[in-house]
């Protein structure tokens, strides 16, 4: 039975590209958070099975936790990386 009301589901790149960034303490040291908010319709939809989640240590992380110059543009080398690989296959 074909069913006219299943919902599409486009490939990942066609969600808006919208994030939300969260804060807070780990272990009494500063974490910080970024999430795709752009994907949340498809949240729990059977066509992606998977939910990803990368956590990257800093190196040499200021005393406010956050990234020097230096590594964001090698995180920023990941984040491209994965999305590279994440959307390869988009058709």
């Amino acid at each position: 039975m074909i069913n006219f009301f299943a919902k599409k589901f486009k490939v990942v790149t066609d969600y808006p590209n919208v994030w939300s960034i969260g804060q807070g303490m780990r272990e009494n040291k500063p974490i910080f958070v970024r999430i795709r908010n752009g994907l949340n319709e498809a949240i729990g939809h059977p066509e992606y099975p998977f939910q990803i989640g990368v956590a990257v240590p800093l190196l040499h992380p200021t005393k406010d936790g956050l990234s020097t110059d230096a590594e964001a543009k090698e995180l920023e080398r990941i984040e491209h990386f994965l999305e590279g690989k994440i959307t390869e296959n988009n058709t």
